[in-house]
């Protein structure tokens, strides 16, 4: 068994046994959390030279790169699956299509998803609107064409729900390129959603669009946040506007996540990644910005949604 303190011999039977290939080891939960948070902040050659450092790891006993790059694709792997599975589930639970996330036919949808809850006295009064367009108007050319009547803003930040949803690629591995062909620049597009609800945040990745937008309705729905759609459906965004209010205003914070979640780690010079080996590092990378490592690797109910 490879554990944090080295490489430990160990007798297995059963299931288990019968599981591993011939030279695989076991793995221990402390082991893996150690090894893929190393995984996510450097590549994949420096966190085996970080790990054959710890006491017990000799030349004979070392963690090698490609066994080391294998262990952490399927602990992403594991995560994206589980992830998928939950928003399955949900969407099901709540009377949505598993597959569009659109509402199935003929479900009566309960109220707290139609219904809008509101507090009666939330967000910037009509006065006080009315004062920032002016002073807007005031300091420039191109005025707002609006009243506050015809505006709508969303309520105080505590009782707001913003989502931010944007893709970023990193270069393609090929399978292989032979000798002289030209190079292919083709890209793994991730995609990064940032939730925000008052002063907490939550971040959901995948690769490609369609998962995504499949898992944000769904985490919507479960932290009974659904309102959102219908709170912002008929707003007219004003940027001059909201930034005179003092209201989020920008794209900034899933720009912010897509650097955490993908950039920082795997858009650096010569590194090129595989669809599944890019979207196992990010799914990865989303658990620990969740603060959600002791979830996955220490207890048996995952709920990673809550």
């Amino acid at each position: 068994m490879e554990s944090e303190s080295g490489r430990i011999s160990i007798r297995v039977y059963g299931s288990l046994a019968d599981s591993l290939q011939p030279k695989e080891r076991v793995l221990s939960l402390s082991f893996l959390e150690a090894a893929s948070c190393v995984c996510t902040k450097t590549s994949y050659w420096d966190a085996a030279d970080i790990l054959n450092r710890f006491p017990g790891r000799t030349n004979i006993n070392s963690i090698k790169l490609r066994t080391l790059s294998d262990s952490i694709g399927r602990i992403g792997a594991e995560i994206s699956e589980e992830l998928s599975d939950v928003t399955a589930h949900i969407l099901s639970m709540y009377g949505f299509d598993a597959e569009s996330a659109l509402p199935l036919e003929g479900v009566v949808l309960s109220d707290n998803i139609t219904t809008v809850s509101v507090s009666q006295d939330a967000g910037p009064d009509k006065p006080g609107i009315n004062e920032a367009i002016a002073a807007v108007n005031d300091s420039r050319e191109e005025k707002i064409p609006f009243s506050a009547a015809e505006i709508k803003i969303e309520s105080f930040p505590e009782e707001c729900v913003s989502v931010s949803i944007d893709d970023i690629g990193v270069k393609h591995q090929k399978d292989s390129r032979k000798e002289g062909s030209v190079r292919d620049y083709k890209y793994v597009e991730n995609t990064v959603a940032h939730i925000q609800y008052g002063d907490e945040s939550y971040i959901l990745t995948g690769t490609g669009m369609r998962n995504v937008f499949k898992s944000v309705p769904a985490f919507l729905l479960v932290n009974n946040l659904l309102g959102y759609f219908q709170k912002k459906g008929a707003a007219i965004t004003c940027y001059a506007l909201r930034a005179k209010l003092g209201l989020r205003n920008s794209s900034n914070p899933v720009e912010k996540a897509n650097d955490l979640v993908v950039a920082g780690r795997q858009k650096h010079n010569g590194m090129a990644w595989s669809p599944e080996g890019s979207g196992a590092l990010a799914a990865l990378q989303m658990i620990y910005l969740n603060n959600q490592p002791d979830l996955w690797f220490h207890r048996s109910l995952r709920s990673l949604f809550l």
